[in-house]
């Protein structure tokens, strides 16, 4: 816990060089994925599965499940809540006691960022 790595982007094949010290450290551990539904969330979620981790994921009512093929069997623990419920983000995370989160819940669509400001910078942001 309380360790950092940074990632180096191979630009040709798109892989990430993390060092294999990392890789280990998530195995038998538990991370929760905000945002688990969209592109780069499901895929976090595939990976740390892969590598041993118990994965958790929030979702809200209106999630699109399209991103999540092959998450669906059971493998992932869904959490149903809003991201902008504080006590509903720390109940989960109460509860399942996480040594990894990856926030990637975010609302980044232009349009509504310009005519709902706040919404943007509680989901993004608080």
């Amino acid at each position: 816990h309380g360790r950092r790595w940074r990632a180096e982007a191979k630009i040709e094949d798109g892989t990430c060089d993390a060092p294999p010290e990392m890789y280990r450290s998530v195995q038998n551990r538990t991370c929760l994925v905000t945002g688990i539904s969209g592109m780069i969330g499901s895929f976090i979620a595939r990976e740390a599965l892969a590598r041993g981790c118990h994965v958790h994921g929030i979702v809200r009512f209106r999630t699109h499940w399209g991103n999540l093929g092959g998450l669906l069997n059971g493998s992932v623990t869904f959490h149903k809540g809003d991201i902008t419920d504080g006590a509903f983000v720390r109940s989960v995370i109460s509860a399942i006691r996480p040594d990894f989160i990856f926030h990637l819940a975010a609302q980044s669509l232009n349009g509504v960022s310009n005519a709902s400001p706040y919404l943007t910078m509680q989901v993004n942001v608080e």
